[in-house]
């Protein structure tokens, strides 16, 4: 069975490939530029000129094609955090900003003399 669907596909593909390769009749009066082309030719032109004239999904469409698909980046930034576990972070982030205070004021920097610039600043 899957080798008659094969066989199946490979003639409608073929068929497929024969007819896009086929010259497109273009009127020379009402379509002068679609002269000498194909069936395909003519299908892709039609489809970039929809693109140059605003149709989004024409102009998706042929960007997947040239370009390939965009890489799906969905990433689940989810995290399960309790209440008290968010709260115990805060309290961290406090006490290390308060142990950096205490540092600063027990090394003495906190009560250094301001500089001569620092004092024309201020007066």
């Amino acid at each position: 069975m899957e080798a008659l669907i094969n066989v199946r596909q490979e003639r409608s593909s073929v068929q497929f490939l024969a007819m896009f390769n086929l010259p497109y009749p273009a009127d020379p009066i009402l379509e002068p530029h679609l002269v000498g082309l194909t069936f395909g030719q003519v299908a892709l032109m039609q489809q970039v000129i929809k693109a140059a004239e605003g149709d989004g999904v024409v102009l998706e469409r042929i960007l997947n094609r040239t370009e390939g698909t965009p890489i799906n980046t969905n990433v689940n930034l989810n995290k399960n955090v309790t209440y008290q576990d968010f709260l115990d972070i805060i309290i961290k982030k406090e006490q290390a900003a308060d142990d950096a205070i205490i540092n600063v004021k027990s090394s003495g920097q906190d009560d250094a003399k301001p500089t001569q610039r620092e004092s024309e600043k201020i007066s």
